[in-house]
């Protein structure tokens, strides 16, 4: 990111009709009373409070199953090619938060460097805001995740799990992650706020190498190379070292 200029939220995303399918997600997380206010104790939208969208979560990537009928004897050519048709809509429906939670983490990081002008700095709460809403069910490509077709076969199965898994990275890590640093930015004492950021980033690292490790058994599955989803990579931002 430019030091001269901050981005204005994440680009469009021309997102095609997408769902979850398979089991519910691995962090059925308690929300925290905490994570339902925003600086200045205002209430937040009931769309973006954290038991809300955990539990929307969970009820969203266990209540539909979509799922293609497939001969038989489909050819792994055609079972690898139908997982990586849903590994595109999987990217596509995931990208708007996974760009936004990329910026929020960029900003803090030149929020603690030094190199956020003044002009720029009072962009940063609008801009995380939109962060925000890219990651929580305001967002219509967060429900495309709950319309994904899968394909009857094991590879389909896997590539399920993962849409659950990338499902529960956006909506309950990444979004949890993006409070984290609007409360810091406004308070950078705030030791609650910095401890689970410290958690969250843990959670998006773990929730990532889980979703890459369901497409790699769905590769197998299906007899040919599949991609991982196009999640970054996350560490937790941290103040320069030394003087």
């Amino acid at each position: 990111m430019s030091t001269s200029s901050i981005p204005a939220g994440s680009p469009p995303q021309d997102a095609p009709d997408t769902a979850a399918a398979g089991s519910p997600g691995p962090q059925e997380t308690a929300p925290t009373e905490a994570g339902d206010k925003i600086a200045g104790g205002r209430g937040r939208p009931w769309y973006r409070r954290r038991a809300v969208l955990v539990a929307g979560a969970v009820v969203l990537i266990a209540a539909i199953t979509v799922v293609s009928d497939l001969p038989q004897k489909a050819s792994s050519g055609q079972k690898v090619a139908d997982a990586k048709s849903v590994l595109h809509a999987l990217d596509t429906d995931v990208h708007p938060c996974a760009y936004s939670v990329q910026q929020t983490f960029d900003l803090y990081q030149r929020q603690l460097d030094g190199t956020v002008t003044a002009g720029e700095r009072g962009q940063i709460p609008g801009l995380m805001r939109d962060d925000q809403d890219a990651c929580s069910f305001a967002n219509a490509t967060i429900f495309n995740l709950s319309t994904i077709t899968l394909p009857g076969t094991p590879a389909g199965r896997d590539m399920g799990t993962a849409v659950n898994t990338v499902t529960l990275w956006a909506t309950s890590d990444a979004l949890a992650a993006i409070e984290d640093v609007q409360a810091l930015t406004t308070n950078p004492h705030d030791a609650k706020a910095q401890s689970g950021l410290t958690e969250e980033v843990r959670l998006l690292a773990g929730d990532r190498a889980k979703a890459d490790a369901e497409v790699a058994a769905a590769s197998r599955a299906a007899g040919g190379h599949i991609p991982a989803p196009t999640l970054p990579r996350l560490p937790e931002p941290t103040p320069p070292s030394g003087p």
